[in-house]
C-alpha cells in the first residue's frame, strides 16, 4: 500500500484533475484504472509471487527474450527515485518553514499597508513588486504572488534554461540527502523492517487527509472549488484534447506502482496461496479513494484561495508544482489565527509521509533486481541499498540546481508518460505472447492464488 500511495496521490491526480476542467478527467481515469491499471498489477504480482523474484527474474523465467525488459523498468524506477526524492527535499522545507510566524508565503498587514501607499495609480502600484496587484482601482496585496515569489527566487533559486546547469542550491540538495539517508535507513535491513516503517508512514497521513478534508470543506469560497471537481463534466474534452487518456493511463501506472518493477519486487517476498488478485484490488481501488478524496481537499483549499484573492479559480498557479508549493499553503494560510501554521504543517506532513513510503519502494526495485543477479548475489543487503543510495543521491544533485525545476519536468514527462506508456504496452505483449492461457489461469485463477486450495 506504501509503495502505491504517495505524491501521484496528493499532487498529480488534483492537477491532472484541475487541467483538464475537473470531472471530465475521472471518466478516462476510471477507465484506465479497471481496463489496464488493475489487470496489469494482478498480473505484477503473480509473477512476483510465483517466480520469487524481481522484474527481471519473473519476465526472464517467462522468456530469456523478456530479460532486458526486468531491466529497462529498474532503471526507469532508479530514474524516477531521482527526481522523487528532490520533490520530497522541496516537501521537507516548506515543513520546516511551516512552524515560522507568520509564514513566509503568506501576505501580511505589512505588506497590505505598503501596497496602500500606492493610491490610485497603477504604475506606483506595479513599481511595489509581485506583492502587490493592481485591481478595480485600487492597489491590494497579491496573495499568490508573494508565494510564487517564495517558490521560485528563496527556494528554488530558479535561473533561465539558457544559462545551462548553473549553481547547486545548498538547501535543496542537504533536504534531499536527509531523504536519502530516511530511505536508507528504513530499507537496508530488509522486507520485515520495510513493512514496519512503511505502515508508519501510510497510515499517520490518511488522519491529517482526513483534517485536511473536513477544514478545506468549511473555508468560505469552498463550493467554486467543489464544483469545479465533480459538478463540471465537459465532455468535449475527450475528444478536443486526447492526450488526456495517456496521461489517465500514465496516471494510474505512477499511483499504483505497476509496471515500475516495485509490485514484482514486493510479491516476490509473499507466501504461496497469497491472494494477488483481492490484493491488487485492494491496493488499486485504496489508491484511487486516496486520490479522489485528496483532489477533494485541493479543490477545496483552491476554491477558497480564488475566493479570497477576488480571481476565477482557472487562475491559480495550478501547473506543474504550483498546485503543491503554492495554491495549497497560500490557501491555507488563510485560516485565521494559528490554524494556519497549524494546517500547513498537516499538509506538508502528509506529503512527506506519503512520498517517503513511495520513495523506499523505487529504490526497492533496483536492489531486487540486482540482488537476483549472479553479479551482485552475494553483495550484502546493506551495501547494495548503500551503493544505490549514494548513486542515487548523486543524480538528486543534478535537481538540486538552479535550473532543477525545468529538469524534474522534464523528466516526468519522459519517464511517467512516454516511458512507462511503453513499458506498460511491452509488458501486456509479453505476459500474453509468453505465457497460455492455461499457464495465466494456474497463477492466478481459482486453482491459484484466488484463496481456493
Amino acid at each position: 500500500m506504501g509503495a502505491a500511495i504517495g505524491l501521484g496521490n496528493l499532487w498529480r491526480f488534483p492537477y491532472l484533475s484541475y487541467s483538464y476542467g475537473g470531472g471530465a478527467f475521472f471518466i478516462p481515469y476510471l477507465g484506465a484504472l479497471f481496463l489496464i491499471g488493475i489487470p496489469l498489477l494482478t498480473t505484477e504480482l503473480a509473477l512476483g509471487q510465483v517466480y520469487e523474484g524481481g522484474h527481471a527474474v519473473a519476465f526472464g523465467m517467462l522468456s530469456k527474450r523478456f530479460l532486458g525488459l526486468g531491466y529497462g523498468s529498474a532503471w526507469a524506477c532508479f530514474i524516477v527515485a531521482a527526481y522523487y526524492n528532490v520533490l520530497l527535499a522541496y516537501a521537507c522545507l516548506y515543513f520546516v518553514a511551516s512552524f515560522q510566524n507568520p509564514l513566509p508565503w503568506a501576505a501580511t498587514a505589512k505588506t497590505a499597508q505598503l501596497c496602500k501607499t500606492a493610491g490610485a495609480s497603477a504604475a506606483s502600484c506595479a513599481a511595489l513588486g509581485t506583492e502587490c496587484m493592481w485591481a478595480d482601482g485600487e492597489c491590494s496585496q497579491a496573495l499568490i504572488g508573494k508565494a510564487n515569489a517564495y517558490l521560485y527566487e528563496t527556494v528554488l533559486e530558479q535561473s533561465e534554461v539558457s544559462g545551462g546547469i548553473g549553481w547547486l542550491v545548498p538547501h535543496i540538495a542537504v533536504a534531499a540527502l536527509v531523504v536519502w539517508l530516511i530511505c536508507y535507513l528504513s530499507m537496508f535491513k530488509g522486507a520485515s523492517q520495510l513493512g514496519r516503517v512503511a505502515s508508519a508512514f501510510v497510515v499517520l497521513p490518511f488522519v491529517l487527509l482526513a483534517a485536511l478534508i473536513i477544514t478545506g470543506l468549511s473555508l468560505p469560497g469552498m463550493e467554486m472549488g467543489v464544483h469545479q471537481y465533480i459538478g463540471r463534466w465537459d465532455l468535449s474534452i475527450l475528444s478536443s484534447r486526447p492526450q488526456i487518456w495517456s496521461d489517465a493511463v500514465s496516471q494510474i501506472f505512477f499511483s499504483v506502482g505497476s509496471v515500475w518493477g516495485m509490485m514484482t519486487a514486493y510479491a516476490s517476498y509473499n507466501k504461496k496461496g497469497q491472494n494477488v488478485a483481492q490484493d491488487a484490488l485492494i491496493v488499486s481501488l485504496s489508491n484511487s479513494a486516496c486520490s479522489i478524496l485528496a483532489g477533494l481537499a485541493a479543490f477545496s483549499i483552491c476554491g477558497h484561495l480564488a475566493y479570497e484573492a477576488g480571481i476565477p479559480l482557472k487562475e491559480l498557479p495550478t501547473e506543474s508544482m504550483g498546485l503543491a508549493f503554492v495554491s495549497y499553503p497560500i490557501g491555507l494560510a488563510q485560516i485565521p489565527g494559528w490554524g494556519a501554521r497549524l494546517f500547513n504543517v498537516f499538509f506538508f506532513a502528509v506529503l512527506i509521509c506519503l512520498g517517503v513510503a513511495s520513495a523506499f519502494s523505487f529504490v526497492e526495485c533496483p536492489a531486487t533486481v540486482l540482488l537476483d543477479t549472479s553479479w551482485f548475489g552475494r553483495v550484502p543487503r546493506w551495501l547494495m541499498v548503500g551503493i544505490l543510495s549514494v548513486v542515487g543521491y548523486g543524480l538528486s544533485l543534478v535537481y538540486s540546481t538552479d535550473i532543477g525545476y525545468h529538469l524534474i519536468d522534464a523528466s516526468d514527462w519522459y519517464v511517467a508518460n512516454v516511458l512507462a506508456l511503453s513499458l506498460g504496452f511491452l509488458e501486456s505483449v509479453a505476459v500474453g505472447w509468453a505465457a497460455r492461457i492455461d499457464v495465466q489461469e494456474g497463477h492466478i485463477g481459482k486453482k491459484g492464488m484466488c484463496g481456493s486450495r
